[in-house]
């Protein structure tokens, strides 16, 4: 996606929007060793000198890990993905279709911060919060903002803050989001990408008898770019002192072939 925008950068203020992965269950798993060459061993030996060395990882998670990107083969309906492709194309090697291979280097655009948190005085808003097509024309209008084809729309619901370092069931648990019946809103603005706090973008308990039913309509029907677990603090405080709420927004996902997501370090830049 690329943004009809061409207002240059002002500043080369570079703000990040990733929740840091540590080290821990699900993320970084392994051990550390030292290893030499049987020829830089005898090298040492006979030289009484130190060899080279070097350190390496392997990291083992879920492309659904910390800040990502889902992929268009993330969803189906029955049992088809976006554009018609078969959910048949999903397998343990990878999704023939729609992998998020076809996000990476092509999400740069113009960004817009809705901080309704903040906006709304609150430290976050309440579990179970479904956040409507109002709040986010109310919340655009008081800040002067004006959606663009192509835009990146940036929610802060102000949740992450709220359970860092307390996590419980922040991943699949009573969450507030943006509402189902927001899905006619988006289309009709053109967005091209939602990027939310939340561990699932929206609201949490579902608002109908259907898991996750904006994933559906989203992912499997209008293509639409979900970016979950966005790490929106710093952007918080920043907008908070130069009152900017529109920026570059620069968020390209590994270009892992055929996965359902990936792991994103992204960036708004002012």
């Amino acid at each position: 996606m690329t943004s009809t925008a061409r207002r240059p950068v002002i500043s080369a203020e570079r703000i990040p929007n990733l929740y840091q992965l540590t080290s821990g269950p699900g993320y970084l798993v392994g051990e550390q060793e030292r290893v030499e060459t049987h020829t830089l061993a005898e090298w040492r030996k006979s030289t009484g000198q130190r060899t080279a060395g070097y350190y390496d990882d392997v990291l083992v998670m879920p492309t659904q890990s910390g800040t990502q990107w889902d992929a268009l083969c993330h969803f189906f309906w029955r049992g088809q993905m976006y554009n018609g492709h078969s959910a048949a194309d999903a397998g343990t090697g990878g999704s023939r279709s729609n992998g998020v291979q076809n996000y990476t280097g092509k999400i740069v655009t113009r960004g817009v911060f809705v901080d309704l948190a903040t906006h709304r005085g609150v430290d976050t808003l309440e579990p179970g919060y479904a956040i409507t097509a109002d709040d986010l024309d109310d919340y655009l209008a008081a800040k002067h903002l004006e959606i663009r084809p192509g835009d990146a729309l940036i929610i802060r619901t102000g949740f992450m803050s709220a359970r860092r370092g307390n996590w419980e069931d922040y991943a699949g648990g009573p969450s507030p989001g943006l509402s189902l019946h927001t899905a006619p809103w988006l289309r009709d603005k053109d967005i091209a990408a939602v990027a939310t706090d939340t561990w699932g973008i929206e609201v949490l308990p579902n608002e109908i008898d259907c898991w996750q039913p904006l994933h559906v309509v989203s992912l499997a029907h209008t293509g639409l770019a979900f970016g979950e677990m966005f790490d929106l603090d710093a952007l918080s405080h920043d907008t908070k002192a130069d009152g900017t709420y529109e920026f570059m927004f620069a968020a390209s996902p590994l270009p892992v072939t055929g996965a359902s997501g990936s792991p994103v370090s992204a960036l708004a830049i002012k």
